[in-house]
């Protein structure tokens, strides 16, 4: 079991046409989701070299969403929106708990000091799709689908105990 990182940026745009004009807006957001993942790898060694894949599975725990929304109006421009909130999970949001795919990669081991990179494949839509819903700050998530993949570095030193 180990806990991983992982995050999205998005940049998004929506305009509202009206008698009065057209309305707008912008938002930026950087968005980190925290995972408790379990791999099950294979692994094939040549020497110190070695090749491994398998599947992975991955519960969200936490993280953390930072951004700035930006209105504008034909006569007025809106202060901006900053905005920095903590990932929630469940059936009122649009983010999925659980995650699941494939990794591989290769290593090389020497003694008790072991260096991987690794690619990890996700195969599950972490965001929900509801039609006729907004996410939070304006932006249509049922439009989007979002994968983790991800490449990782990682370095290991193995103890006698």
């Amino acid at each position: 079991m180990l806990f991983s990182q992982k995050g999205e940026r998005f940049n998004t745009s929506a305009s509202l046409s009206g008698a009065a004009g057209t309305s707008s807006s912008e938002t930026r957001s950087t968005n980190r989701y925290h995972w408790l993942e379990l791999p099950v790898n294979a692994v094939y060694h040549i020497r110190s070299f070695q090749v491994f894949g398998g599947p992975y599975a991955a519960l969200g725990v936490g993280g953390k969403q930072r951004g700035t929304t930006l209105g504008y109006s034909p006569f007025v421009k809106y202060a901006p929106y900053h905005f920095d909130d903590k990932i929630r999970y469940g059936s009122d949001t649009y983010n999925s708990r659980l995650d699941a795919g494939v990794n591989f990669g290769v290593g090389y081991r020497r003694g008790p000091t072991q260096v991987q990179v690794a690619y990890q494949l996700g195969l599950v839509n972490l965001h929900y799709s509801e039609p006729y819903l907004l996410y939070d700050y304006g932006h249509d998530f049922a439009r989007d689908a979002a994968y983790n993949r991800v490449v990782q570095l990682t370095g290991t030193y193995f103890f006698n105990l």
